[in-house]
C-alpha cells in the first residue's frame, strides 16, 4: 500500500475506500494531515476543547475515518482532528497551538502536515555551543549566542532524547530550555556532565539515545524564578561547560 492517497475531488473516494487504512501515517485529500505519535510510537488524541464536532453514525468507521478527514481538509480553518474508531466521533481544532495530549482507547490524532511538531525553545548563558534531537544535530540559530533570546526549534513529537552543550565565561551561567506543550519541563530531570562525555560501554555517545547516563549528576539549580511559572535555569556542577541531556520517554 502507498504510504499516502492524494485525491482531488469527493467523487473518487469510492473507488478507493476498500484500499484506504486509517492506521497509516500520512493521508492527503485536499490537504494532508499526519498522524500524532508520541516517543514510544502510540497514539495520542488531544483533549483540549475541540472547535467544532461531529459523529459519523451510519457508516462503516473506515468511511467515516474519511468523511472526518474530508471535511477538516476543506475547512481553511481546521488544523487537526481526532477520529474515534468505535464512536466515529470526529474532533476538530482550529487553534494552531494545543496544549493537551493523552491516551485513548481507539482514536488517534492527525494534524495538518508541517504543523504537527512541538516547538521546543532553549537559550543558554554564554551561549549553546550543539544541540541534539536523538543524536541528530540541530542547525545553528542566530540567536544561539544570545542570553536573553529563546531560540525556537521545531520537535518531532516521536522524539526521546535531547542534548545541549553550552558554554560559560563569565560568572553567570544557565541554561533555560522547554518545549510549549509542557512534556520538556526547564527543571532537574535534565542530567549534566562538566567535562566532554566519553563513549559508553556500548560506544554510544553523550547525546546518542541509548547513552547510559545512569552516572551523571542532576542538573544544578541555577535561578527558580525564571520567565515561566515553574521554569527554572540550570546548569552542570561546574563553571564554564555543561553537557545536558533530558530523556522525554522515562
Amino acid at each position: 500500500m502507498a504510504d499516502y492517497i492524494n485525491l482531488s475531488s469527493f467523487a473518487w473516494l469510492s473507488l478507493f475506500l476498500i484500499n484506504i487504512s486509517y492506521r497509516q501515517s500520512l493521508f492527503c485529500l485536499a490537504r494532508c494531515f499526519v498522524r500524532r505519535l508520541n516517543c514510544r510510537q502510540k497514539d495520542e488524541c488531544c483533549c483540549d476543547e475541540p472547535s467544532m464536532q461531529t459523529t459519523f453514525n451510519d457508516i462503516p468507521s473506515s468511511r467515516a475515518f474519511v468523511s472526518c478527514s474530508w471535511t477538516c481538509s476543506n475547512n481553511s480553518q481546521c488544523l487537526a482532528f481526532n477520529f474515534n474508531q468505535n464512536s466515529k466521533l470526529c474532533q476538530m481544532f482550529h487553534k494552531k497551538s494545543l496544549k493537551c495530549f493523552q491516551r485513548k482507547d481507539d482514536c488517534f490524532h492527525m494534524s495538518l502536515k508541517g504543523k504537527s511538531d512541538r516547538q521546543f525553545n532553549i537559550r543558554a548563558d554564554d551561549k549553546i555551543v550543539s544541540l541534539y534531537f536523538d543524536g541528530v544535530p540541530q542547525k545553528e540559530l542566530p540567536n544561539w549566542d544570545a542570553p536573553l533570546v529563546y531560540n525556537s526549534h521545531s520537535l518531532p513529537y516521536d522524539v526521546q532524547v535531547v542534548a545541549v552543550h553550552a558554554t560559560n565565561s563569565i560568572k553567570e551561567k544557565y541554561i533555560e530550555a522547554f518545549s510549549d506543550d509542557g512534556a520538556i519541563a526547564s527543571n532537574t530531570t535534565w542530567k549534566c556532565s562538566t567535562t566532554s562525555p566519553a563513549l559508553d560501554s556500548n560506544n554510544n555517545n553523550w547525546y546518542d539515545v541509548h547513552y547510559d547516563d545512569a552516572s551523571w549528576s542532576a542538573a544544578m539549580v541555577q535561578e527558580s524564578h525564571s520567565f515561566l511559572a515553574k521554569s527554572i535555569k540550570f546548569w552542570s556542577e561546574g563553571n564554564k561547560e555543561a553537557y545536558c541531556r533530558t530523556r522525554i520517554c522515562g
